[in-house]
């Protein structure tokens, strides 16, 4: 019996372009760990970002943090200005395809009640949303 092609298995989950890869400050709260979650603009400092906190607009997704020789953050990362990335929805939130995603607290998403031009959900899987930054 012959399997499913590959070539029929198509998911929008995929790495950003490296032209909208930016370094920014991040804030003291975030770690290593945060990596991949979804980002806010943190405004104390200049180019600073923070994790999406509830009801939070979605700017970015944590790409990278810098760490020094102890693997401590240096408040400096990598952020992700236009993706198409999975985010970690909170628990108990449910996504839907065609949806759009705001911030749910720690860096997670929930839906967005009214949907706008800023991102939309393409994909759910197993308690992540497949979102598309624009």
């Amino acid at each position: 019996m012959v399997s499913t092609s590959f070539h029929r298995q198509v998911t929008m989950d995929a790495r950003p372009k490296n032209e909208w890869l930016q370094t920014a400050n991040l804030n003291a709260a975030i770690v290593k760990a945060d990596e991949g979650k979804a980002l806010s603009y943190d405004g104390t400092t200049p180019n600073s970002f923070k994790l999406a906190a509830d009801g939070d607009v979605i700017i970015a997704r944590l790409d990278y943090v810098e760490t020094d020789a102890a693997g401590d953050s240096t408040g400096v990362g990598t952020v992700a200005m236009k993706f198409i990335e999975k985010l970690p929805i909170k628990t108990g939130e449910t996504m839907v395809v065609g949806g759009s995603a705001q911030g749910a607290g720690s860096g997670e998403v929930k839906p967005l009640t009214a949907n706008h031009a800023l991102n939309y959900v393409v994909e759910i899987r197993s308690g992540f949303a497949i979102v598309v930054k624009i």
